[in-house]
């Protein structure tokens, strides 16, 4: 498969995100990593982010990082050259016809959805700063390429299945009051635990 342009890559990471029939070894570290280094991506294909700039990016720690690389590694979603001898980052490539983006259903996305998307969006970027272990402050999370757009494709989908906008926004609110872990609050991981979380909120499909 052809390098894909920077269009063609945004596509494949929706596709590779909402795939229902993705591995079940894969974590959704893995399949967050795996779309970042896709979208950090140059024109000829290699990665040159470090371990660092991804950990901050998804706001997950680097220990956690380089574990979910090395198994995306493992199974050859992504290629690894070193650059140790030269002090530099290693850089990654992304391999197209490993990883499995699988067909997806569309749905249109309406107003509600974005602007859903666009209130979970501003909610993050107001995060307090952090304090790093060296000291530094830093935002406490990092909007990665795609995130509003797969946001509003998240909500649409709880939309579809009949909860209002209302709805949505009191469980996202509680997810915010109630998981401490920013990676946490992100749609890869809220889509697997909304019924839950919105039990816990108080708020029932009507």
């Amino acid at each position: 498969m052809k390098t894909p342009t920077k269009a063609e890559a945004r596509e494949l990471v929706w596709q590779l995100q909402l795939n229902p029939n993705k591995p079940k070894w894969c974590s959704p570290v893995d399949i967050l990593l795996t779309a970042n280094i896709i979208l950090l991506s140059s024109e000829e294909g290699e990665c040159w982010a470090s371990q660092g700039t991804l950990s901050a990016t998804l706001s997950i720690q680097p220990r956690h990082i380089r574990r979910s690389l090395d198994r995306i590694l493992e199974h050859g979603w992504v290629t690894e050259e070193s650059r140790k001898s030269s002090g530099q980052s290693n850089i990654l490539y992304p391999q197209y016809h490993n990883i499995p983006f699988g067909e997806v259903a569309k749905s249109a996305i309406n107003s509600d959805a974005n602007k859903l998307a666009g209130r979970y969006y501003e909610t993050v970027r107001s995060l307090p700063k952090v304090m790093t272990k060296n000291g530094r402050m830093r935002k406490a999370a990092y909007q990665h390429p795609g995130w509003a757009q797969h946001w509003a494709m998240v909500m649409q989908t709880w939309l579809d299945d009949g909860w209002t906008p209302e709805q949505i926004q009191t469980v996202v609110d509680y997810a915010f009051d109630h998981i401490n872990h920013t990676a946490k609050r992100g749609p890869q991981y809220l889509k697997k635990i909304f019924p839950k979380l919105a039990e816990s909120a108080g708020v029932v499909l009507c």
